[in-house]
């Protein structure tokens, strides 16, 4: 599985939430040991669910693709969108 390591620790705790949602039986515990490798971490599902490797590697691509894209806080806009004064977020007290 090729995914970016650092996109995977970053976002561990959310990451293994989802895992969680999708595949209810495997522990925390269990997780915690995988250090968030994706290997370990489908021979976990494997081993607990009737999946093929192909079916667990696309879920688990999934899961870690939504939290490897580019993620801009809401009031970054583009100079487009006039909608936001970015200068109420240099000194909120001030206006």
């Amino acid at each position: 599985m090729a995914i970016a390591k650092n996109v995977i620790m970053q976002n561990w705790q959310a990451i293994k939430n989802e895992i969680q949602k999708n595949w209810s039986s495997i522990s925390e515990h269990d997780l915690e040991r995988s250090k968030g490798n994706m290997r370990s971490v489908s021979k976990l599902v494997e081993k607990n669910y009737d999946q093929k490797q192909n079916e667990i590697k696309n879920a688990l691509s999934t899961i870690i693709e939504k939290y490897g894209q580019s993620r801009r806080p809401t009031y970054w806009r583009t100079k487009k969108d006039s909608s936001i004064n970015r200068r109420d977020f240099r000194n909120p007290t001030r206006h």
